[in-house]
């Protein structure tokens, strides 16, 4: 057996040699037959090929340029003056709690709009309603003013000390310039007082005489998670502020020491501030409302014009101007399954801004205003607003509360 491993008899060999003679005219025969055949499909190919070239590029050109939202943490880095704030030079998608996607594009401080903060007509100071959470950039209110330069310093999650901050940080550049502060009432309130939203850390308001004495708190305000419970504002709580009470006078003491400030930065800076209320409207707000107010007895004294008065009041005890968006909104302008604007809601915001610019200019004197009804300022909006445009229908299930940090 060794011997026929090692050296093959004669006539075997002899028999592979011819084999391996045929096999180049067999390989041409096979190239040949391969070439015809392919030759015969070409018609074929040719109407069928741009389909295949167009559907290769187009799922590569989805995946590469597909409308994936980018996580909140890599949408905002940590500042100690405020917690967080808007990373710069963004341009991405960002995605609400449903993970429904929005253009999202910032400049170099990380604020969102074409406006400079030294161009800017109108500087808007505010929450994720002045970021202009879940529309895409070329509908945010900002950027659709014809009459006047808006510019918005805002991020989600805000509460007002955090809008005060960079009111603070930007006020040599207020000069001339009308501030408008967006105050949410759904949440703002409350926020002030709270240490954290989530795990973001956040400076706050505290009191140790009842809430005659305000100091601000901002020790524990590092890029470190939040790891305690986080008592930010609920439905509860905004059901608790329209029916007045212990919970209610606290807030709003600490909502007069905040809007003294504000008052004061702009004085200084030679600004002119209004106040502006924004509403809970959306029908996401007005369901969960309900639910709040079918928890024990909350239903009693329980009255929304009440809180808007009381701010008013506030406004008005320190000759702050206040304007209430609900005088000017409906169910409409909200996204349907969301608590922001939608983007009918964006345009009359815009108009409002204009108003409030037509009514106010700059300067260095507080204008007292009287209280009027719920405090609301007089004003003609431009009658360009497509009032009948309604919501944009986002698909999506709404989840937990959106006006912060997830």
């Amino acid at each position: 057996m060794g011997a026929r491993v090692l050296g093959e008899p004669t006539a075997t060999r002899a028999a592979s040699r011819r084999e391996a003679a045929r096999r180049p005219g067999s390989a041409l025969l096979a190239f040949a037959a391969s070439l015809a055949g392919l030759l015969a499909a070409l018609p074929v190919l040719s109407l069928t090929a741009p389909f295949w070239v167009m559907g290769t590029l187009t799922e590569w050109l989805a995946g590469a340029l597909g409308r994936r939202p980018r996580p909140w943490d890599a949408l905002v880095e940590y500042d100690p003056r405020a917690g967080w704030k808007p990373r710069p030079h963004l341009r991405t998608w960002a995605g609400d709690l449903n993970q429904d996607t929005f253009r999202i594009s910032t400049d170099g401080d990380g604020w969102r709009g074409r406006a400079t903060l030294d161009s800017a007509d109108v500087v808007v100071f505010g929450d994720s309603f002045a970021q202009g959470f879940g529309v895409d950039d070329r509908h945010f209110f900002a950027d659709l003013p014809k009459e006047v330069e808006v510019k918005a310093i805002g991020c989600a999650g805000y509460n007002m000390l955090q809008s005060l901050r960079w009111m603070e940080t930007y006020a040599d550049r207020l000069e001339g310039k009308l501030v408008v502060w967006m105050l949410y009432l759904g949440n703002d309130l409350e926020d002030d007082l709270n240490p954290a939203v989530g795990r973001y850390r956040q400076p706050f308001l505290r009191s140790s005489d009842g809430g005659v004495t305000w100091s601000e708190a901002d020790g524990h305000v590092s890029p470190d998670p939040w790891t305690a419970s986080s008592q930010e504002g609920s439905r509860a709580g905004y059901v608790e502020l329209c029916r007045g009470g212990f919970h209610a006078r606290r807030a709003l003491a600490a909502f007069g020491h905040v809007l003294d400030r504000g008052a004061d930065v702009c004085s200084a800076a030679g600004a002119r501030l209004v106040l502006l209320t924004v509403p809970e409207l959306s029908p996401v707000a007005r369901r969960e409302i309900e639910e709040a107010l079918s928890d024990g007895g909350r239903r009693e004294a329980f009255e929304e014009a009440r809180l808007e008065r009381d701010v008013a009041r506030a406004c008005g005890e320190r000759g702050v101007p206040v304007a209430h968006l609900r005088d000017h909104l409906d169910a409409g302008d909200y996204l349907e399954r969301d608590y922001h604007w939608s983007r009918s809601g964006h345009r009359k915001v815009a108009a409002v801004l204009e108003a409030l610019a037509r009514k106010y200019g700059g300067g260095r004197d507080r204008v007292p205003v009287s209280v009027r009804g719920r405090g609301s300022l007089d004003l003609e909006v431009g009658v360009g607003v497509d009032a009948g445009a309604g919501s944009d229908g986002d698909s999506g299930t709404a989840g937990r509360r959106r006006d912060r940090p997830t």
